[in-house]
């Protein structure tokens, strides 16, 4: 795993063709001892060759009147912002989302065209649950960017009664001067999101500015772990005949210290 967390940041710069070639050489290294790595490289590599592929049709692509219409009966039409030439930094940022929703991408081609059969099988039952999961926390987010959708704490609690017969309390942000271990914590909304053994709760969050899932599975025990997986860390915990997996993009301390303050949070 330590070797896992070290290569992961340099696989996708590696199937671009920007890795120097000492950085190169480890990746290919790895690659030969590491079965999970290279499923992952080659279906990065899939994704990537279909876009190229399908670049024509994607620029020809238009969005239909129909959903236009729908996104703008929903919310106002934001304003047309002109910015300056983009500066090194603002196409840094481009660039990492890029790669993240490239990765998304080939985590759903990873685990649905490859086979999460298969995947299972080579990487475990948790690690393979994690990366399923962290696939929807990376598409769910990608959605919520181009839709704004927010929710209350208390519609986002009555989903959960109605969808999942679960009378939960969720970590609620609590503005200082009352400070609270989960006062950085803010609720985007709630989801239903599938897995191979069926549905999921998917409650999404902010936590600083940053991404922050936590999904519920009903029924169901794992053993309490944390996994590294398509760049992100998933904290797991049971509790009452469920389990729960935390998912972010951060240190790992900070991760940890996450997850700690919704344990103890929710109910």
């Amino acid at each position: 795993m330590s070797n896992c967390d070290q290569i992961d940041p340099l696989v996708t710069p590696y199937i671009d063709g920007e890795l120097a070639a000492h950085d190169c050489a480890r990746v290919e290294q790895h690659l030969q001892a590491c079965e999970p790595c290279r499923m992952r490289v080659t279906a990065e590599r899939s994704v990537c060759h279909l876009l190229r592929r399908s670049k024509a049709e994607l620029h020809r692509a238009r969005v239909p009147q129909s959903l236009r219409q729908a996104v703008q009966a929903g919310r106002p039409a934001p304003p047309v912002v002109r910015f300056p030439a983009a500066t090194a930094a603002a196409a840094v940022g481009a660039r990492r989302a890029w790669r993240d929703r490239r990765l998304a991408v080939a985590a759903m081609f990873l685990l649905v065209v490859g086979g999460a059969v298969a995947y299972r099988a080579t990487v475990g039952a948790t690690r393979a649950m994690a990366a399923e999961l962290t696939a929807d926390h990376m598409k769910c987010f990608m959605v919520n960017n181009v839709l704004h959708t927010h929710e209350s704490v208390a519609e986002v609690e009555a989903y959960l009664r109605s969808g999942f017969d679960w009378q939960a309390t969720l970590p609620e942000h609590e503005p200082a001067p009352a400070p609270a271990p989960h006062e950085d914590l803010e609720v985007v909304g709630a989801r239903p999101c599938f897995y191979e053994h069926g549905k999921v709760a998917h409650i999404m969050y902010r936590h600083r500015g940053l991404p922050v899932s936590i999904f519920m599975l009903p029924g169901v025990e794992y053993e309490r772990n944390l996994v590294h997986t398509l760049g992100h860390d998933a904290v797991i915990w049971a509790d009452a005949g469920r389990t729960f997996v935390l998912i972010a993009k951060a240190p790992r301390a900070d991760v940890e210290k996450i997850a700690t303050m919704v344990q103890a949070s929710l109910r």
